[in-house]
């Protein structure tokens, strides 16, 4: 008789993902605690993972455009501001 395959809910993979993510254990720990394969984790993280850095290389990108908006008005209004000599 085959054996049926389990499948996991959305609500378990989302917590092997968060947990995979926290590092405070390694990934044999997290297979044990969750009951699943460490080749699983692995697969779980890493769209995770590549969705995180795309986004917070978006944050950057923003914050550093407005850095820089910053400095250019904040140098004119500091040269205007100063008397010369």
């Amino acid at each position: 008789m085959p054996q049926t395959r389990k499948k996991h809910g959305a609500d378990l993979k989302a917590k092997v993902s968060l947990a995979a993510f926290r590092c405070n254990e390694t990934v044999i720990e997290l297979a044990s605690r969750f009951g699943v394969h460490p080749s699983q984790i692995h697969t779980r993280k890493r769209p995770y993972k590549t969705r995180l850095l795309q986004y917070l290389r978006a944050v950057r990108a923003d914050s550093y455009l407005h850095i820089e908006s910053l400095n250019y008005t904040s140098v004119s209004s500091l040269t205007e501001a100063t008397p010369t000599a």
